[in-house]
């Protein structure tokens, strides 16, 4: 496996990783008021809050991984 391959497979890796915290936060959408904010009280909860502290740990890793190799992975593609 080359270094392209290494990287996409890490990135995909990632990629999963938030979409499966992303989908375990959309469970608390139902409990969305009329504006569209998840309310105060629903917020207050442990589940809520592991769930959504999830999510931003998975995307700040997805986001750090891209903002060093995403030039290179595109660099790669191209040639």
């Amino acid at each position: 496996m080359n270094t392209l391959d290494t990287l996409i497979a890490q990135q995909e890796l990632l990629y999963t990783e938030m979409n499966a915290a992303a989908k375990a936060l959309k469970v608390y959408d139902v409990h969305r008021d009329a504006m569209g904010l998840t309310p105060d009280s629903i917020k207050a909860t442990l589940e809520w809050k592991a769930a959504k502290a999830s999510f931003e740990q998975a995307f700040q890793k997805l986001r750090a991984f891209n903002g060093k190799h995403a030039k290179a992975i595109r660099k790669a593609q191209r040639a």
